[in-house]
């Protein structure tokens, strides 16, 4: 993804989220919003890696895929045009342990489409953007970043509580690594409009 377009989807949702400031936490999605969500996440993944080396194909290779359950977490600030579509910056990472704390995230530019303007009820959510894997909590780590989507559904079950299912695509990679991961997470969403 080019870095004009990143700088012009941050610059529209910061934008978005400036001008619904006036209407923040009125009651209707329509304006400011901001929430996090948290629940249950599985992480199926598998490596690529190239050794460098062209002479030697057996060098090269993929890992067998796996899977592992962890946690979701789900961050979202931005605004709302009106009740029904909402456009906003989101953050989704499926947190797993294979011998260390691993974390997927795919995010950036997300949107929400709800079917009715007031709750109960049943929306729709994308998300277009990078994806990474990493690390965190390890010193040596190297973050691997790479193009991200997401999709999923929610259901409003009452005003400003939800829940929420999606799922998440990435392929982060760096120099000759490559991880193509998939993640679904199903949380229980707080959202403050």
């Amino acid at each position: 993804m080019s870095r004009r377009l990143v700088v012009s989807i941050v610059i529209a949702t910061a934008l978005v989220s400036t001008a619904s400031a006036a209407f923040a936490f009125n009651g209707k999605r329509g304006g400011f919003i901001l929430g996090f969500g948290a629940g249950a996440s599985m992480t199926s993944y598998k490596y690529s890696y190239d050794s460098g080396f062209t002479q030697d194909a057996s060098s090269d290779g993929t890992s067998d895929r796996e899977s592992k359950f962890g946690i979701g977490t789900d961050f979202k600030i931005g605004g709302g045009f009106n009740d029904q579509f909402l456009l906003y910056y989101v953050n989704r990472v499926a947190w797993f342990k294979d011998g260390v704390t691993l974390a997927h995230t795919v995010g950036l530019l997300g949107a929400s489409y709800y079917l009715k303007t007031d709750a109960p009820a049943w929306y729709v959510v994308g998300a277009i953007g990078m994806s990474t894997w990493d690390a965190p909590f390890e010193s040596s780590s190297t973050s691997l970043t790479g193009f991200g989507l997401s999709g999923g559904v929610g259901y409003e079950f009452t005003k400003h509580w939800s829940l929420e299912a999606t799922l998440n695509w990435g392929k982060p990679s760096e120099n000759d690594t490559e991880v193509n991961a998939i993640s679904v997470m199903v949380n229980v969403f707080g959202l403050a409009y």
